[in-house]
């Protein structure tokens, strides 16, 4: 049931944060539950994701979201030019260092998908 009001509030943030009207952009959603030991790590880990994901062609804008400070719930909100940049930057970005570190920490994703203006 609290993974299912996390993403009721993801999808609450996103409605507040319109595409642009006639557009191409989407949104990539993805939240995930964090093993225990690896909670204290994710600032940091998150930031140097965030910084390597920049750098991708067609790369918007990146949310990292945490209910509160005892939460293991993560959530990611990543706005990207195109469905295509997005696919791109997910399978270069699964060859780096970083993702391995990332998914060493990820206990299970609840949900990870993209959402378009419509």
């Amino acid at each position: 049931m609290k993974q299912f009001f996390v993403l009721m509030c993801v999808i609450g943030i996103l409605s507040c944060r319109p595409l642009e009207s006639i557009s191409d952009e989407v949104i990539e959603v993805a939240v995930s539950r964090v093993k225990i030991e690896y909670v204290a790590q994710m600032p940091e880990l998150m930031k140097e994701i965030r910084e390597k994901l920049r750098a991708y062609d067609g790369f918007i804008s990146m949310q990292s979201l945490r209910t509160d400070d005892t939460s293991r719930v993560f959530v990611d909100i990543l706005r990207w030019r195109s469905k295509e940049h997005a696919q791109k930057a997910f399978d270069d970005f699964h060859k780096t260092d970083a993702c391995t570190r990332l998914m060493n920490a990820i206990e299970n994703d609840i949900y990870f998908g993209h959402l378009k203006n419509y």
